[in-house]
């Protein structure tokens, strides 16, 4: 009787580290194929991972990963059944649900239902024991959804959550508060706009590339209202942050450019336009446009020839907008037509 238990009980060992070996095995050979981005394989990968792990939050883990790969796809319906997957392991650990939930909520906003995505963020607050992290992250999201449906009250609402939240990061609280920022922003409410983005100077442990995006954000709510000086010295402290993000640090250079061509003071624009080649990371809209906008100044300061000479740089960018290159091509044709004269 005792060899009987002693050979069941090998027998379920052996079983298991078997399972345990494929588990292993699958993961990671799903690792290696999204890290080379080839996100399909990998997504059937880790689904093959999920079904053979005894451990729930492996399991769990498995079904994240292969939703990450579709979303990574723009799969959007497929990442959602994964993480409803990833809902449904019993035993598996709050926080592995709420990002479940979070995710599920977030997928629906990137793919443009935004109004069906904040009842699924709202589900992750109900989940007991949920990171707060997650917490934080799906009431910044209801703030987005809400923003975006024009629900102004509510994204404020959703956004001052954040900042009520003890537990929330200080970097979501500095996000929070740009975020109420920018919806006075698209209320037209200028000056409470500014007083928002000027608190995030003041808070503590902020986010340092949100407190130049704020500066970036007071410069162009300066603009707006043609407050152009003023509007560069903000756009400037941007630019000098060295955590600034590189699409933020190229929008406030090109505003600087703009708004001193705004005053016809087009050596000067020209000067700062010149300024993007000198970073080490700029997106490609805001090196195109330094060089389309570079020729209008040309073009304004009757200097046709080198004004042709940067509207033929920008057609002859592979990286160039259509739009950029549609308004270079009537620029060229405009002094074609002003030469023939």
């Amino acid at each position: 009787m005792k060899k009987q238990v002693l050979s069941l009980l090998i027998a379920s060992i052996t079983a298991s580290s078997a399972l345990a070996d494929a588990y292993h095995d699958a993961y990671n050979s799903a690792k290696k194929e999204e890290k080379s981005r080839k996100y399909e394989v990998a997504a059937a990968s880790y689904l093959s991972a999920a079904e053979v792990a005894s451990n729930p939050n492996d399991k769990a883990n498995s079904y994240f990963r292969a939703g990450e790969c579709y979303r990574s796809k723009k799969k959007y319906d497929k990442a959602i059944d994964c993480f409803k997957k990833e809902l449904g392991v019993e035993d598996a650990s709050p926080t592995r649900k709420s990002s479940a939930q979070l995710r599920i909520g977030q997928v629906l906003y990137w793919d443009g239902k935004t109004a069906d995505s904040i009842p699924e963020l709202q589900k992750v607050k109900e989940i007991k024991g949920a990171h707060p992290s997650h917490v934080s992250d799906a009431s910044m999201y209801i703030g987005y959804a809400n923003s975006r449906l024009k629900k102004y009250d509510a994204a404020i609402t959703a956004f001052e959550d954040v900042l009520d939240n003890k537990k929330a990061s200080s970097s979501h609280k500095s996000k929070a508060r740009l975020s109420i920022g920018n919806v006075k922003k698209n209320q037209k409410k200028y000056d409470e706009a500014i007083a928002e983005y000027e608190k995030v100077m003041s808070m503590p442990k902020r986010n340092s590339s949100h407190e130049a995006e704020a500066y970036m954000s007071i410069g162009l709510v300066l603009r707006s209202q043609k407050k152009y000086d003023e509007s560069n010295e903000a756009l400037k402290k941007c630019v000098d942050n060295e955590k600034a993000n590189y699409y933020h640090k190229g929008l406030s250079q090109v505003t600087i450019g703009n708004n001193l061509r705004s005053q016809k003071k087009y050596e000067d624009a020209i000067k700062e336009y010149g300024k993007i080649k000198t970073f080490k990371r700029t997106h490609n809209y805001h090196a195109v446009e330094a060089e389309r906008l570079t020729g209008f100044c040309y073009y304004d300061l009757k200097q046709y020839d080198k004004a042709k000479e940067y509207f033929e740089k920008v057609l002859a960018d592979k990286k160039a907008s259509s739009y950029q290159k549609k308004s270079s091509k009537q620029m060229l044709d405009k002094i074609a037509k002003s030469q023939k004269k």
